[in-house]
């Protein structure tokens, strides 16, 4: 089998699945389009992410919102945008974040917060290997901004075998 793994939003995804260019897609979506079928795989927490003798850690404040918005962050989006999911639900609360570096996949980001003071947020399952290859700091995000859901989605066209070998359409 061969595998190809692409970096994509979650409109560029639906448009590949469209364009048939792609066969499945991980991750999370704001509305699952009639035309494709998809799969809960799991719901995930935000969690910020930063090194290890971050000020945010010596602060005297409290460990809330405004004060990890005083920072600036790192963001991973797939178009390399400024954006990303975490910045779509602080919207619904009418905050928003300084996004200093933004990039495209994770490769930079444990060293870019091992030697700044930016802050990231990502889910547990990314930063689980920051936490233990590269010594970064976690504390979940002090805002109920809720969970997001990542689902496999694939074309209701095609047939994808699932672990227990029956297919899915």
């Amino acid at each position: 089998m061969a595998l190809h793994v692409m970096a994509a939003d979650r409109k560029q995804a639906s448009d590949l699945l469209d364009e048939d260019r792609i066969d499945l897609a991980l991750g999370w979506l704001d509305e699952k389009p009639r035309h494709l079928n998809a799969a809960f795989l799991l719901d995930e927490e935000f969690f910020c992410v930063f090194r290890g003798g971050h000020p945010i850690l010596k602060s005297k404040s409290k460990f809330n919102i405004s004060t990890v918005l005083a920072f600036p962050h790192v963001v991973v989006s797939a178009t390399g945008g400024g954006a990303a999911i975490f910045d779509d639900l602080l919207s619904h609360h009418n905050l928003r974040r300084n996004a200093l570096v933004a990039v495209s996949n994770f490769t930079a980001v444990p060293h870019l917060l091992a030697r700044s003071d930016m802050i990231g947020v990502f889910t547990k399952l990314a930063l689980e290997v920051f936490e233990k290859s590269f010594g970064l700091t976690k504390r979940r995000v002090p805002l109920n901004i809720g969970k997001i859901t990542t689902n496999m989605v694939w074309s209701a066209t095609k047939k994808i075998r699932n672990t227990h070998g029956s297919v899915s359409r």
